[in-house]
């Protein structure tokens, strides 16, 4: 889906023909993205190629450092290693010395894992379990494997295991997803009390905003929780946007519909109503009315390094377009009054 996604921001047909465009308004000049290192990753195949310049905001795998396998990829936040030393100096600050580790059941929370474990070992520290959460791709599919006895008898066994009060845990998207159905049967099957009074240590891309049924859970057995955190700051003018925000003016946003409908469950005027009574969306739904775990009013730090990443790629086309202008004023040829059209290699040497 990612490779087939970027060969449509690549070539913009509905019938995807590689090395073929035959939409001259499009000038694609850098691409930012994406939510995960695997997606950047499967991105990096394809825009390289291009020589288009791909600034990301997640934390890197440590392979995607090598510069000279993927030379037009910038990174936004540093390197995902760093954090394992910082995570287990604070197990040594507060004597911590047996760990549960909580990981999704893919690629990402082996590398988790396979980076940890030695790090705990070297420190004198150990890990009471390690529990592995499964991937799904589909609620319907988180549902039904939720129900299964292995699953539902793995949370069991490490909630209630009162020699273990310290999980680590690699909190990217789907595991906080994962885990957050965990917790919510824990409630359901009378293990709330086992929940309560857990220390949880998550890595810095942890993510709570929550999908539409999430929105009800209470989420208190994570408060007090530590996480590592990136830089951010609020950016002038950000909370007048989203106070200000509304689906009538946005253009060429596709996805501002969606997101309207869902978080605050109406319908877009003109849509064909069933049976189901639900509310036409009126535009003047205000966002700070949604609760925290929905979204997020300030600026977070996945929010900011966007934002650093949108100004990155402003400031090299400034760059590019200013080093034209002086050239012209140089040489005396004024030209066209129109910006030069510009390759996405040019671009790129202006990125710092």
């Amino acid at each position: 889906m990612t490779y087939q996604n970027t060969l449509n921001v690549l070539f913009n047909l509905k019938k995807t023909i590689p090395n073929y465009s035959c939409d001259t308004e499009k000038n694609l000049i850098a691409v930012i993205g994406g939510l995960d290192s695997e997606t950047s990753l499967h991105m990096a195949n394809f825009l390289s190629i291009y020589k288009i310049p791909q600034v990301t905001y997640c934390f890197f795998a440590a392979l995607m450092n090598e510069k000279t396998e993927f030379p037009f990829v910038y990174q936004m936040v540093p390197n995902e290693a760093q954090q394992y030393n910082g995570i287990v100096h604070l197990f040594l600050h507060f004597q911590w010395k047996w760990i549960g580790i909580i990981a999704l059941d893919d690629e990402k929370g082996d590398r988790f894992v396979q980076n940890l474990l030695p790090l705990l070992s070297q420190n004198g520290m150990c890990s009471a379990f390690i529990d592995r959460l499964p991937f799904v791709t589909s609620t319907d599919n988180m549902i039904e494997i939720f129900y299964l006895s292995r699953p539902r008898e793995s949370m069991a066994l490490f909630l209630t295991n009162t020699k273990v009060n310290v999980f680590v845990l690699n909190a990217d998207t789907f595991t906080i997803l994962m885990l957050k159905w965990f917790l919510y049967l824990a409630q359901t099957e009378d293990l709330t009390e086992a929940v309560m009074g857990k220390v949880w240590v998550m890595t810095a891309q942890w993510e709570f905003s929550s999908h539409i049924y999430y929105r009800n859970l209470d989420i208190d057995f994570f408060h007090g929780a530590l996480s590592f955190t990136l830089n951010s700051n609020e950016v002038f003018g950000f909370q007048n946007f989203l106070q200000v925000l509304n689906f009538h003016w946005p253009k060429g946003d596709g996805f501002i519909r969606v997101f309207w409908e869902q978080a605050f469950g109406c319908l877009w005027p003109g849509t064909k109503l069933g049976k189901e009574l639900i509310d036409i969306c009126t535009g003047e739904e205000k966002l700070e009315s949604l609760p925290g775990i929905f979204f997020e009013m300030s600026m977070t730090a996945q929010s900011y390094s966007i934002y650093n990443a949108v100004h990155a790629i402003a400031q090299a086309l400034h760059a590019r377009y200013s080093a034209i202008e002086n050239h012209r004023t140089v040489t005396g040829d004024r030209g066209s009054l129109e910006p030069p059209h510009q390759q996405p290699w040019q671009v790129t040497a202006c990125i710092s």
